[in-house]
């Protein structure tokens, strides 16, 4: 076991939890990758019917296709808030469970601790929406789609407040509890 990259609270978090954030970028990658492949079927039917442009909240010159792949990029977001809660919640078990103290009672202090937790959300968050934003953006030129950069940053920005969000609630029973 390399014990140089755990001596980092994150390091030794990101590398026991590396399968599971595979798993949860792999997943938002794949719900990205099936609204890019459905987007040709969706601009159909989106323009036999008028109204969805105005339906969606589209404004004047703004295509049925950019509504399409706005939503498509904000998918990455409800994924990216549930990593945040199974985060915050794995921290409040592991406070209640007494597993803190067990990490507490070597040379971590409380502030590493949670420093190194928030330092891994931040990776894991960004590993995920990297996942999501990447393969949409594949997909969408595999279906000859195109994605404005300023919309993919948006979405960048946008799914990283929400974790931030999400992560306060947690960190606030965590923190304030120990």
């Amino acid at each position: 076991v390399p014990t140089v990259m755990l001596s980092w609270v994150s390091t030794a978090i990101l590398r026991r939890e590396r399968y599971a954030l595979l798993t949860w970028a792999g997943g938002a990658a794949v719900l990205t990758g099936l609204m890019a492949s459905l987007q040709p079927t969706v601009m159909e039917v989106w323009v036999s019917f008028g109204f969805m442009g105005a339906l969606a909240g589209g404004g004047p010159g703004i295509s049925p296709a950019t509504l399409y792949w706005s939503f498509s990029g904000d998918v990455v977001s409800p994924v990216v808030a549930a990593y945040a809660i199974a985060q915050a919640s794995g921290w409040v078990t592991e406070l209640a469970q007494g597993r803190v103290e067990l990490m507490l009672a070597g040379p971590v202090s409380w502030a590493r601790l949670v420093i190194g937790r928030l330092v891994a959300l931040v990776v894991g968050v960004a590993a995920i929406a990297a996942g999501g934003l990447i393969t949409l953006t594949l997909g969408a030129l595999a279906v000859g789609g195109a994605l404005d950069p300023a919309g993919l940053g948006r979405i960048r920005v946008v799914t990283r407040a929400d974790a931030d969000q999400i992560t306060v609630f947690g960190l606030d029973r965590f923190y304030l509890q120990g």
